[in-house]
């Protein structure tokens, strides 16, 4: 523990910084920032369900999607939580602002997302990581492959474009961005994996079902193909 100082005026020391609009402490913990966020998310929500005269939940839950939710998927690929009293925290803003709509209060919270065609927020955060990898792997952003990922062209019994997985020395590093996700890449359909472009990549996920890789029970909403 050292004491800096800058023209003779020392630093003042702090447990948390807030950089590009997220928080995380000096071990490296979103804890905070996924509290903060939650916060701002349900308070938005209230003044939604208080300030729309419309009962109508499309409506609603359309202005939820508007207003909240990018709140609560911003930056997801750094900070996407592991432990289960995170997800939790973060779903519940979801969950308490759909129960509030009008006639969907006696309904499960997997029966909520069907009605609405929606899924959940940390289904959300598993495809907007999936995204990021197909980003990184066709270099369609300016991060280099080999930082994050090995891969294993060709090997035909996946998709064509496998990624290797290393063994974790801890059990945090399984929750890790380069790895967290390496289970459902590996499945991916070719067709998806190689996908021509991200649009098309994005289409063929909504096709799919990935609730074997959340952490969470619940019956996400899927298309009907």
């Amino acid at each position: 523990m050292f004491n800096y100082s800058v023209n003779s005026i020392p630093l003042v020391r702090v447990g948390d910084v807030l950089d590009l609009g997220v928080r995380f402490s000096q071990e490296l913990s979103f804890s905070t920032h996924i509290k903060d966020m939650c916060n701002k998310g349900r308070r938005k929500a209230s003044i939604i369900l208080n300030c729309f005269k419309t009962k109508n939940r499309a409506i609603l839950f359309r202005a939820f999607s508007t207003f909240v939710r990018p709140i609560l998927d911003y930056c997801s690929n750094l900070w996407c939580p592991y432990k289960k009293s995170e997800i939790d925290l973060i779903e519940s803003v979801q969950k308490r602002f759909t129960k509030r709509l009008n006639g969907m209060a006696g309904l499960q919270y997997s029966d909520r997302l069907r009605l609405l065609e929606t899924e959940s927020l940390e289904q959300r955060r598993l495809k907007s990581d999936l995204c990021m990898y197909y980003k990184i792997i066709f270099e369609l952003v300016d991060l280099p492959v080999d930082d994050f990922f090995v891969i294993r062209n060709g090997i035909t019994r996946n998709n064509g474009v496998s990624i290797y997985k290393n063994s974790f020395r801890l059990n945090a590093e399984r929750y890790f961005f380069q790895n967290r996700c390496i289970n459902a890449w590996n499945l991916l359909p070719a067709s998806v994996a190689n996908a021509p472009s991200l649009i098309v990549f994005k289409r063929g996920l909504s096709g799919i079902d990935l609730r074997k890789f959340l952490r969470t029970g619940h019956d996400y909403y899927r298309p009907i193909d």
